[in-house]
Parts: structure tokens; C-alpha cells; sequence
């Protein structure tokens, strides 16, 4: 169940989510059709990797795994559980490692109802595409940190892959560098909306 905030509700409270983003001018996730985010600036590297540090778990899908899968592997701390969003759970089996990293399927309210009723407090929604658009569709990412990049490619991978009609409004912006700009939204109609 959610409630007001993006909190899905568990047991022992509920967990907020943000969905964390970085794009290009153009509004494209990446670089044509490759994976990843290899054209993300390192003052937005830095940004990410200081504000995950703020989140006890994250959520992702299996492309944005496949893209980042050496790196996510390589720093699994219990600290911050990594959920992976995936049609074939079975297939990544042997990767899984206890409240370090799962790999689930299903509807995504009850993944996050899930990590509230094991004590997850707050989760930061990294995408790709599915699961940006399926969060938004459920009410379930009352929050939007947008990071935009300095570069525009004409075709990529957008956030969002259905029609929406969802309205934000700004609450913060925030030079990362000369270039960067970091873009907090929330949700209009949220609590102190």
C-alpha cells in the first residue's frame, strides 16, 4: 500500500523512494543505444556516489545491472542492499548474496514493501526505462533527482516509455559544475505541495 510521501507501507513503517537520473540535454538516459552512463560528467559521478551514501538500498533493472555489473559487484556492502528488477530472477542465481544483493520480479510496490517490512528506510530508484516508468505509474517515486549533462546525442534510451501525463515541481537546483546541473523535483499534489 502506499500512502502520502511515496512511502510504501510495511510492519515496521514505510520506505521513501527518490529516482535518481542522470540525462543529456536532449532528455536521453544514454548514449544511443549503448548501455550505461559512460557520457556522466565526474562531478556527477561524485554526486552519485556522495548521495547513495544517504540510501540503505537501491533499486534497478537488470540492463542498468548488465551495464554496471563489475562495478556493483565489486562494492556490496550490507550497509546498502542492491535490488535488481528482473523478468528471469533464476538466471542470476549464482550472483545473489543474502541483504547485499537480490535479484526479484514481480510488481514493484511489493519489492518495496518488502525491504520496508526487513527494516529499508529509503530507497533510490536508478532505472533503466521499465522501472522508472512503472514506479511513476503506481505512485511510487514522489521524488525526482535529475541530473543534466552538457551534451545532446538525438537518439538514447528515454526515462519514461508510456504516455504520462504526472506534473513536478522544482525544489531545488544545484550547480555540480559549470556545466552540470543537478534538478530536485517532487511530485505537485505530494504533502507540502
Amino acid at each position: 500500500m502506499t500512502s502520502a510521501g511515496g512511502a510504501v507501507a510495511g510492519p515496521k513503517g514505510g520506505i521513501s523512494t527518490v529516482g535518481i537520473v542522470v540525462m543529456s540535454l536532449d532528455g536521453c538516459l544514454t548514449h544511443h543505444q549503448e548501455e550505461g552512463v559512460g557520457f556522466a560528467s565526474e562531478a556527477d559521478r561524485a554526486y552519485f556516489d556522495e548521495v547513495l551514501d544517504t540510501f540503505d538500498c537501491t533499486l534497478f533493472g537488470a540492463g542498468t545491472f548488465e551495464a554496471r555489473r563489475a562495478a556493483i559487484l565489486g562494492t556490496l556492502s550490507r550497509r546498502r542492499m542492491r535490488v535488481v528488477w528482473t523478468r528471469t530472477p533464476s538466471r542470476y542465481l549464482d550472483l545473489e548474496r543474502g541483504e547485499m544483493l537480490e535479484f526479484r520480479s514481480g510488481k514493484v510496490e511489493g519489492i518495496l514493501a518488502d525491504l520496508a517490512a526487513r527494516g529499508r528506510r529509503r530507497c533510490a530508484i536508478l532505472g533503466g526505462t521499465a522501472l522508472f516508468t512503472a514506479c511513476l505509474q503506481s505512485g511510487l517515486m514522489p521524488e525526482l533527482w535529475v541530473t543534466i549533462e552538457p551534451v545532446v546525442f538525438g537518439s538514447g534510451r528515454r526515462m519514461f516509455s508510456d504516455c504520462l501525463d504526472t506534473s513536478f515541481r522544482l525544489q531545488r537546483l544545484r550547480r555540480l559544475s559549470e556545466d552540470t546541473l543537478l534538478l530536485e523535483y517532487r511530485l505537485r499534489g505530494e504533502a507540502g505541495q
